[in-house]
């Protein structure tokens, strides 16, 4: 079955991602990650009208956010590594 123009993007993208290694991607999109998902939380803070800016709150959130990007983060490495794999594997035939 022949590379589709979606799969060849992929593969592309994937490459250049993957380059400098699993830590780095980690690290980047754990930042990336921990900026948007605390800002969701203080978003969501301002608009429920919950008294929210409280030290106890805020560290809870701050901690909240960091675990969720690290696990977000290493879920998306682990799935587009998966997705690499399985069509390098579907191209490349077996050594008999």
């Amino acid at each position: 079955m022949a590379i589709t123009n979606d799969e060849r993007r992929f593969l592309r993208y994937w490459q250049e991602q993957r380059r400098d290694g699993k830590s780095r991607f980690l690290v980047t999109y754990c930042i990336g990650l921990f900026i948007m998902l605390f800002m969701a939380g203080v978003a969501i803070g301002l608009f429920s009208g919950l008294p929210f800016i409280k030290v106890g709150i805020l560290l809870g959130w701050v901690v909240g956010a960091a675990v969720l990007a690290f696990f977000i983060s290493n879920w998306l490495w682990r799935r587009q590594e998966a997705r690499f794999q399985a069509i390098i594997r579907r191209e490349v035939p077996p050594d008999l």
